[in-house]
């Protein structure tokens, strides 16, 4: 900071201490008193000598609570353009004497009324201050309006004063009235230090400073402004301890506190990095417990093993309870209860309170998915109660909108989430964003921006999802690197403002840790901080374990995780691991988004081992006998797997190997016993059956010409057409047939087959399992595929001609358009019941504006669909129509066009 910003900074916060005396020159002329300086808009720091001195009182006397003294702002005038020496009394509420150690000596006063122009200063406890530069600033018998000294910092004394000389062709000398004077450091941009000490007046004369960490020890009350925490999170979710410097989401606060008072499930749903794990915990959690219900936080994305974490949460709830003793030895104890009885009894029998008023929150839901399907179902059936949910239990889950699909066609999960409520969670606007971005600073004193930065970041942060990540690091950043109580413009830019500070942080990071020699295996750390799920997906954080990286990695681990890119987790006798600080660091950060596509045929190959792991461990069986899809890629990287799926790997590969020298022989032996058999029958109906030969194999033939002619219409018929024309007779038309069919469906997991004519239409759920169509001659079929494969057909028999199928993406719903009126019909889908379909339900309001590609099957578009929970129905009439979009409420029937434009 240059002088000519630290001259008016000190003049907008030194006042001169004198006595409370009315009639004292009102321009602040004569002696008595020192120096003193606002360290927050009402409290101004001084001596204690200095306050004895303005009553006039003799050094051994003490000074009581509530004394009055004057404080005058006398050098406001020089820097803020204020009238001058505004002045106000003072009460004293604080006052240490000199000890025989040489502490002491401070005293605290609050003024009365605010002063104009005043601001407070922010301090430092400097470590290490030599051959610092500094200003102090008194007011002297010669001149009681105040004098400058700039001075050079010699050290830390071992009392805890402060040495001071005066700078080279400094003429100012310390004395009388500089007491109370802040020190200001010019290399630290902040006080570390005030005045108490000074040798006579000579030219090699030495002035002490009481330094900041002595000042704070004998005024308690200083601490948060002495060296106030940053109310910034940078990377990490704000939680509960923070909701005090957590704005922005007041009316979302609200809306979820509704929703989880009215509702047993509520779901908080947005994009990655909309705050939705800091909503809940720092918003609605608090709020929660001011109810007075208890509170579990489950975090579905750091558990180990679900269960124990829950256990583990309950058990430190009983501990912290006023119910008396733990009933519970250890966490052990509480996970057995937990297998046993439940969530509500095991609470119960934990706490010795009946779950009247308990909220659980699932925390990042998502990661559930990548978790064992034995584990998903044992979690979802202990914290979720679909048929008929405790009275008192309320669950609270947040998920990353990207997951909402795959969560809802999850068979035990879709359901506990279907069964509750649902609450997007959108970007920030422009005025939230302003609220969390100057709100925490005007709790503290002596901080703030400079003028017009606030709005500048406003503006850059704009309104995209996802931002939450990068201001709240830009924001922690410029706090880290603050100023003379300032957060810098040109801070802000030289880091590269909110896009950009991360970015290159990471980037300056990673140079500075990593070698060029080193590059290729550092970045095979970043690979195993990354996963993706099965089927692909966007890529998520995931817990790296020290055995898995290596001593070298983790070493590099622990250096990143120093310049807060990772987070260490375990330690002291625990299992230790480390995840990424934000999964925002996957895209913002050049380097690890460069490594997860370059990797990601292996992040997929390692994602659909860990699978057929889980589902081996689940079957409790060795697993399938196929590699996984990609293994090529994990070959030569087995080191990247943890020891479970290397182990797992090694156990597949040699079933494989030891199935195909099997197949192989067994292919021998059954060519050589094809050969003799068909050998054998040729001679026999060479013998005897000339003319019934002739008569299957033109069969035959017949068989094989009908099944080429059916594979593009009915491929299922197709197939089993060349079966039986082979079985007629083995002609080279029928073999060939046969051949044919098995290439185009040796990997077919399943046909639906037999449709009523040509097919027109199809509409599937989004797992697949339902299927309707409808034929060339208005005809429907429905398809369901149970879990154990089969198919049922059911040809719904309707009396008139259908339109447009649509199925819901959970199948629990189709619909379709009769032809010949328009009506909507929908029915519910049931395939545990006899009938596959329930009774017809018909829509008010016709649907007659279908397009003629639409009708004819010869639009991919969908103009029927059903909304995400299959509730609404909404319909798209033809574009030329002019007719808005029509959505039906499926509760009632009723009908409601949407606007034209939007």
């Amino acid at each position: 900071m240059s002088a000519e910003e630290t001259e008016p900074l000190l003049a907008a916060a030194v006042v001169r201490v004198t006595g409370d005396r009315r009639d004292e020159d009102p321009s602040g002329g004569g002696g008595g008193g020192g120096a003193g300086f606002f360290v927050t808009p009402e409290l101004i720091l001084t001596c204690a000598h200095v306050v004895s001195d303005a009553l006039d009182l003799p050094p051994e006397a003490t000074v009581e609570p509530g004394a009055r003294v004057t404080v005058r702002l006398l050098l406001a005038n020089n820097g803020d353009g204020v009238a001058a020496a505004p002045m106000a009394p003072a009460e004293v509420v604080d006052w240490v004497p000199l000890g025989e150690d040489r502490t002491g000596d401070v005293a605290l006063l609050r003024v009365s009324r605010p002063l104009p122009g005043a601001r407070p200063l922010p301090m430092a406890d400097a470590k290490s201050v030599r051959n610092h530069r500094s200003w102090v600033v008194g007011f002297t018998q010669a001149h009681p309006h105040g004098l400058w000294h700039r001075g050079r910092l010699l050290g830390i004394t071992g009392g805890g004063w402060i040495q001071l000389a005066r700078m080279d062709g400094e003429d100012a000398h310390v004395e009388g009235g500089f007491s109370g004077s802040p020190v200001w450091d010019e290399d630290l941009d902040a006080v570390v230090g005030m005045m108490v000490a000074a040798e006579p007046v000579r030219a090699a004369q030495q002035a002490f400073a009481l330094h900041t960490r002595v000042i704070v020890e004998n005024l308690r009350e200083l601490e948060a402004v002495a060296d106030p925490p940053s109310p910034f999170r940078g990377l990490a979710p704000f939680e509960e301890k923070d909701s005090e410097v957590f704005f922005g989401r007041a009316a979302e606060i609200g809306k979820a506190v509704d929703a989880v008072r009215g509702h047993p499930v509520v779901t908080v749903y947005g994009p990655s990095g909309c705050g939705k794990s800091s909503l809940v915990l720092a918003g609605v959690v608090p709020k929660m417990r001011r109810d007075a219900y208890d509170v579990l936080v489950l975090g579905a994305g750091h558990a180990g093993s679900l269960r124990v974490a829950l256990a583990t949460e309950l058990y430190e709830a009983a501990r912290a309870g006023d119910d008396g003793p733990p009933r519970a030895t250890d966490v052990d104890q509480v996970d057995r209860w937990l297998a046993e009885l439940g969530l509500v009894d095991a609470y119960h029998r934990a706490t010795g309170r009946p779950a009247r008023r308990l909220l659980l929150v699932l925390d990042q839901a998502e990661a559930l998915l990548n978790r064992p399907e034995q584990e998903i179902a044992e979690t979802i059936a202990l914290i979720f109660f679909p048929q008929r949910p405790p009275t008192g239990l309320r669950v609270l889950v947040t998920l990353r909108a990207d997951f909402m699909d795959a969560a809802l066609r999850h068979p035990h999960l879709g359901p506990a989430l279907q069964s509750g409520e649902t609450l997007p969670l959108t970007p920030m606007t422009p005025d939230q964003l302003r609220d969390v971005i100057t709100e925490p600073l005007r709790r503290i004193p002596a901080v703030g921006y400079d003028p017009g930065l606030d709005q500048r970041i406003v503006d850059d942060a704009g309104g995209e999802p996802g931002v939450l990540p990068l201001l709240g690091f830009v924001l922690q950043e410029l706090w880290d690197k603050r100023s003379g109580g300032r957060l810098r413009t040109q801070t802000y830019h030289d880091i590269g403002r909110v896009t950009g500070a991360l970015s290159r942080h990471a980037e300056s990071v990673w140079k500075e840790c990593v070698t060029s020699g080193t590059q290729d295996d550092a970045g095979r750390l970043l690979t195993g901080l990354v996963k993706v799920l099965p089927g692909g997906g966007a890529p998520l954080r995931r817990a790296l374990t020290r055995q898995e990286a290596g001593e070298d990695r983790w070493r590099l681990a622990q250096a990143l995780a120093e310049r807060r890119l990772l987070v260490l987790y375990g330690g002291d006798g625990r299992p230790e691991s480390a995840e990424l600080a934000h999964e925002a660091l996957i895209t913002a950060w050049p380097t690890l988004a460069d490594v997860t596509r370059a990797d990601a045929a292996f992040l997929t190959a390692r994602a659909e081992l860990r699978h057929d792991l889980e589902r081996a461990r689940q079957e409790n069986g060795p697993g399938p006998a196929v590699l996984p899809m990609g293994a090529q890629h994990l070959a030569g990287r087995e080191a990247e797997l943890d020891a479970a799926e290397r182990e797992f790997l090694t156990s597949v590969r040699r079933r494989v190997r030891a199935r195909r020298r099997l197949r192989g022989t067994a292919l021998v032996a059954a060519a050589l016993a094809l050969t003799l058999i068909a050998s054998l029958l040729t001679y026999l109906m060479q013998q005897s059956q000339v003319s019934t030969e002739r008569q299957a194999e033109g069969r035959s033939r017949a068989l094989a010409v009908r099944s080429d002619e059916l594979t593009d219409s009915d491929p299922g018929t197709a197939a089993l057409a060349a079966v039986a024309a082979y079985e007629v007779a083995p002609t080279q038309e029928a073999r060939s047939a046969l051949m044919r069919r098995y290439q185009e469906q040796r990997r077919t997991a399943w046909l639906l087959s037999g449709a009523e004519g040509e097919l027109n239409a199809a509409a599937m759920s989004a797992d697949g399992r339902v299927t309707l169509v409808t034929s060339e001659t208005g005809r429907a079929t429905l398809f369901v595929r149970g879990a154990d494969g089969r198919v049922r057909t059911r040809q719904l028999n309707l009396a008139e001609n259908v339109l447009v199928p649509a199925v819901s993406r959970d199948g629990r719903r189709i619909a379709y358009v009769r032809d010949g009126d328009g009506v909507v019909v929908w029915r519910d889908v049931t395939p545990g019941a006899k009938e596959l379909v329930g009774r017809a339900h018909e829509l008010e309001g016709a649907f007659s504006h279908i397009s003629l590609a639409a009708s004819s099957g010869m639009d991919d578009l969908k103009i029927l669909d059903f909304s995400p929970d299959a509730r609404r129905l909404v319909a798209t009439p033809a574009g030329d129509s002019g007719l808005p979009a029509q959505v039906w409420d499926l509760a009632t029937g009723q009908p409601h066009s949407l606007p034209r434009r939007i």
